[in-house]
């Protein structure tokens, strides 16, 4: 009788391979959600905060101070604005009466690729 009890008695119960496999299957559709959302905010104007050249909002020069500081010239509508950027805030500094022309010959080398810019480098500090 004691080998009939222990006979009844349900099965520890297990992990099967569906069980895996669906756990596995939801997590690349859930890493997939989330890639593609950022994709997407990336893709669409507007989404990821930045405004390139949109809504008359464009930064004409930028320069670091410091390790954490910046000055920067930003072309607001038909002025531009020196601002100072800092962990502690951005502040204006002075609305400039003349627009500054934009540093075109640094944003040249942009569509660059990284060994043709390197290869420039060296041969700019290889000596005479």
């Amino acid at each position: 009788m004691a080998q009939a009890a222990e006979s009844a008695r349900p099965a520890p119960p297990g992990v099967d391979s569906g069980q895996v496999l669906q756990l596995v299957v939801g997590l690349f559709v859930v890493l997939g959600a989330i890639g593609l959302l950022a994709w997407l905010f990336r893709r669409i104007p507007g989404m990821s905060g930045q405004a390139y050249g949109r809504g008359g909002l464009r930064v004409v020069t930028a320069i670091a101070l410091g390790a954490r500081e910046r000055a920067a010239v930003i072309q607001v509508g038909d002025k531009q604005i020196l601002v100072g950027i800092s962990p502690a805030g951005v502040r204006t500094l002075y609305v400039l009466d003349e627009p500054l022309e934009s540093d075109a010959p640094a944003r040249a080398h942009a569509g660059e690729g990284f060994a043709q810019r390197l290869k420039a480098a060296i041969e700019y500090r290889k000596p005479q």
